[in-house]
């Protein structure tokens, strides 16, 4: 599971590094902000415009802290999941009863586990998409910039935004695994079922390979159902994440998640929430399909 869980997170965030990036800028109100820097008309036009003022590095800068986060993150979230729904399952008879209990605080377990790692490098991965770094800390690599911030901050400061990724990602986590473990189990059911049907009327050819394959999801239903319950989940906490967007990249502000959540809403109103929402469940939706799909392939493979 753990190994599994690595696999997937890299090649998911690698794929979809550019539209991280988009999300991220179309959100984002600092110190810059008032130089226009940021300022897009939707997200194509975002997209569009960084590919042309800054490149295909544009688009993937903040990869790196990416790629140094979602490997041990990655291994340590769907690693704690897999882990704790198989003890609470084991443990109690009323979880057994009540699965989708057991999905949710499994979920939570496991999102409160990989954020300890995934908060720093998601808050230099944020401050490397927005400019809000120095020059002089461009030029260094990804981990003298950590250390670099570790310095000036503290490590308070890496831990920047905390509170806010797990008011967002708790909720997101529970609903996500929750909505991926009924679809996925739906669908297994109904495959279960059109298996027993085959066997009683002896059309199968090889009623071994089809039992194997009616209890396992397929790699395009792992996409669907993946991307599903990503983009349900994405939806509803999209809110939250701008305030952790804000937090995390702004330099100067000094309050906290409540006070964040006063400034954007006297700020931009209710719509100041809503900002990135569209390449974010973009996002979110391959990402989720890509990596759930990865997941139960690498785990099937190394299991098989």
């Amino acid at each position: 599971d753990f190994i599994s869980g690595s696999i997937a997170s890299i090649v998911s965030d690698t794929l979809l590094q550019p539209l991280d990036t988009v999300k991220t800028r179309q959100q984002f109100v600092g110190d810059l902000s008032t130089s226009n820097r940021f300022v897009y008309k939707n997200t194509l036009d975002a997209f569009i415009t960084i590919a042309k003022t800054e490149g295909r590095r544009g688009l993937f800068r903040g990869w790196v802290p990416t790629l140094y986060g979602s490997l041990p993150a990655g291994a340590i979230y769907f690693g704690t999941y897999e882990s704790m729904k198989r003890l609470l399952l084991e443990n109690s008879e009323f979880l057994r009863e009540h699965k989708n209990f057991a999905y949710m605080l499994a979920g939570s377990s496991a999102e409160f586990m990989g954020s300890l790692v995934f908060v720093p490098s998601e808050l230099i991965k944020c401050r490397f998409q927005t400019n809000s770094l120095s020059s002089a800390q461009y030029s260094q690599s990804t981990l003298k910039t950590f250390y670099q911030v570790a310095r000036s901050e503290g490590i308070r400061g890496l831990f920047r935004g905390y509170s806010a990724t797990m008011v967002r990602d708790i909720p997101y986590s529970m609903t996500q695994f929750l909505i991926y473990e009924v679809l996925k189990n739906s669908i297994l059911n109904r495959k279960m079922d059109q298996y027993r049907d085959d066997l009683k009327n002896s059309t199968l050819k090889d009623p071994q390979e089809s039992l194997k394959s009616a209890q396992k999801l397929t790699f395009s239903e792992s996409i669907v159902v993946g991307g599903t319950a990503g983009a349900m989940a994405a939806s509803l906490s999209n809110p939250i994440d701008v305030i952790k967007t804000r937090l995390q990249t702004s330099t100067t502000f000094k309050g906290g998640f409540v006070a964040m959540f006063r400034k954007i809403k006297q700020d931009d109103g209710w719509r100041g929430f809503f900002k990135g929402i569209t390449p974010r469940v973009m996002w979110v939706t391959l990402s989720t399909g890509i990596m759930f799909s990865v997941f139960e392939f690498v785990s099937q493979n190394l299991t098989d």
